[in-house]
């Protein structure tokens, strides 16, 4: 059973909160297979990031001055006129614009090795978080949109949805309802943002006084021995100072979704999501908790050289030979074809590539790699959009651009760089993310693959960190530093397997804790003990409580708040649909390319549900995922 990433996502995998887009363009040249090209400009293709943060901060406020003119424009439309077209969709296009220009500053806050650019970068996500927030509880534009919903009735497809999808959004925000609440729904949504940044910074502050021994959040639950070392007078942990602050945002969560006729906040957030309810999430981990602790499950043995298998394996995954070998993979499964150009970007590490359709050579979107660490450099793993896909001008389409990041460790004196098991499965879980970035395609950015609901978003990386180990996918990405023809050894893949299989439930068990820790936060209507809350749920799924874990789960605060429960329940579906893909090859491009049409382009535009389902061929389950647990058969020879 390949369930060690579900473990690592609390470490690297960062929420997709609001980043997103572009700056200017420049010219490119035509995209290949898997290939290099010369000859670019002085800066080459891709984005502008030569920017200073004293441009940052003035290239936003202009920005910002064009957003408000461009609202405004829309306002003065008569009333009498008013339609989607000229309304709704106007407001949307200024709002693809406004994040075209600002997303990619916001982006450097985790990647900038420029400790100015760093701090100006998180300065602008906050104005830009008050900017929208002003935006979204403007009466004028509010009246404006329900005007034109008024004078619509044959919307089709995804401007439908847009219409649909904007009322909601006001009537998420109280609109509705009398000033007196959206008054104090406003002040309530202000207090969040800042006590949700207060929370955050409180760890950031704390990890970054530390000496790093081993992992951070595991580590410091209990998970391992690992921890980081407190340094005199340096900031309090997390855990010391953060429950107050969660006990706030919990009360006013709860209050919120009060105002806005929810019995509570799990209720609330839990609406658009697959699981729709929080007794469908709680369902769902307790289905899988029996399945974990059936005693009938055979459990795989750790072998005893665990640290040495690790040792061995690294010599077969230069991380050259994997990125090779990851591209030919996703060309043959996707149809698609990688070119790397010469590119500026923020560091001289990061690479860029244009991808293109491989049967028409058509330019689908292009990605930055940034995968060695470097101090200021946020996430262990991460992958997210600079630019989002939408359409633009008469029947033309903004490509998107998009950003892998990883924080791999370069040696001072050695130039090749070695990869470990985890940092194997990294590569494919964020490579699975970038397919779908990349892939999707949708009218409207709002519905590109970065905003499906939080329960789907994880589907599509952790298939290919399920798939990583199988032979077909291990003859390709591996081959010894010494003779790269060498492919790992099927005794050392079996040892692989064993170690991890050995302690992926318990990490599936651990993560699955977190979601009901989450959920009982979420769902309780009465004043919260937080420590008595997260204990008793602890000693129910694991039999120990980490206290360090109610300050250091910023997941609660970032975007997964009441759907943490999405990690084990994208983990089941990606077992699920890996399952087609084991029955029929799995580097087969006929089922490549169904997934790719039916799961990667529609993006957030269709229903979850109906995308597993016209994939699948029927109604996503469990049973892939019961018989995953069995111990790994012994793989065939890697050729």
């Amino acid at each position: 059973m390949n369930l060690g990433l579900i473990a690592a996502s609390a470490a690297f995998l960062l929420p997709a909160a609001a980043r997103g887009q572009a700056i200017a363009l420049r010219g490119r040249t035509p995209a290949g297979n898997v290939s290099a090209a010369a000859g670019a400009s002085a800066l080459g293709p891709g984005l502008d990031f030569s920017f200073t943060h004293a441009r940052m901060i003035n290239g936003y406020k202009e920005v910002e001055r064009r957003h408000n003119a461009a609202v405004d424009a829309v306002l003065v439309v008569p009333a009498a006129e008013r339609n989607f077209k000229n309304t709704v969709r106007a407001l949307e296009r200024a709002h693809e614009s406004y994040n075209d220009a600002v997303l990619p500053w916001i982006m450097m806050k985790d990647v900038s090795p420029d400790p100015r650019v760093r701090r100006a970068a998180k300065a602008l996500e906050r104005r830009s978080a008050r900017h929208f927030d002003d935006l979204n509880y403007r009466e004028d534009i509010y009246q404006a949109v329900l005007r034109a919903a008024q004078a619509e009735d044959r919307l089709r497809g995804e401007n439908k949805k847009l219409l649909e999808d904007v009322l909601r959004d006001y009537r998420a925000r109280g609109m509705g309802l009398p000033i007196e609440q959206r008054v104090n729904l406003k002040a309530i949504n202000d207090r969040l943002s800042e006590l949700s940044q207060a929370f955050v910074d409180n760890i950031s502050k704390f990890e970054e006084s530390q000496a790093p021994v081993g992992s951070a959040l595991l580590a410091r639950a209990g998970n391992s021995p690992a921890g980081r070392q407190p340094q005199p007078g340096r900031p309090s942990r997390p855990e010391e100072i953060n429950p107050p602050i969660l006990r706030e945002i919990l009360a006013l969560r709860q209050e919120q979704s009060r105002i806005l006729g929810y019995k509570n906040f799990a209720q609330y957030r839990l609406a658009r999501n697959m699981a729709r309810t929080p007794e469908n999430a709680a369902a769902f981990l307790s289905e899988l908790k029996t399945e974990l602790q059936s005693p009938g499950r055979a459990r795989a043995q750790a072998p005893q050289n665990g640290q040495s298998v690790y040792q061995r394996l690294r010599p077969y995954f230069p991380v050259a030979t994997v990125l090779k070998g990851t591209f030919e993979i996703f060309h043959e499964i996707l149809g698609i074809d990688f070119k790397e150009l010469p590119a500026q970007a923020w560091h001289p590490d990061v690479r860029f590539f244009e991808v293109s359709d491989a049967a028409t050579g058509r330019a689908i979107g292009s990605f930055y790699l940034d995968l060695f660490d470097r101090p200021g450099k946020v996430g262990d793993g991460w992958a997210d959009a600079l630019r989002k896909g939408h359409a633009s001008g008469a029947g033309g389409y903004q490509n998107p651009i998009n950003l892998v990041v990883a924080k791999f460790k370069k040696s001072s004196v050695d130039p090749n760089v070695w990869l470990g098991p985890e940092e194997v499965e990294r590569i494919f879980h964020e490579f699975g993310h970038l397919m779908h970035g990349l892939l999707s395609r949708t009218r409207y950015s709002r519905y590109d693959s970065w905003s499906v609901p939080v329960d789907f978003r994880e589907i599509p990386s952790m298939l290919w960190g399920n798939a990583v180990w199988r032979p077909e996918i291990v003859a390709r990405i591996s081959g010894h530093d010494q003779d790269p023809s060498r492919k790992l050894p099927p005794e050392l893949l079996r040892e692989q397997l064993a170690a991890q299989s050995a302690a992926s439930a318990d990490y599936l068990m651990y993560h699955s804790a977190l979601a009901a820790m989450d959920l009982a936060f979420h769902t309780l209507e009465s004043p919260l003990d937080v420590g008595q809350a997260a204990a008793r749920v602890f000693a129910e799924w694991v039999g120990y409580f980490p206290k360090a874990v109610i300050g250091d789960f910023d997941h609660i605060v970032s975007g997964y708040e009441a759907g943490y429960y999405g990690y084990p329940w994208a983990y089941v579906r990606s077992v699920d649909v890996l399952s087609r893909f084991l029955a029929e090859g799995i580097l087969n491009p006929k089922v490549g390319m169904e997934y790719r049409r039916k799961v990667l382009e529609p993006g957030a535009s269709k229903d979850p549900w109906q995308m597993l389902r016209d994939f699948l061929g029927r109604m996503p389950g469990m049973d892939a995922f019961r018989r995953s647990l069995a111990p790994p058969p012994e793989p065939a020879a890697a050729s």
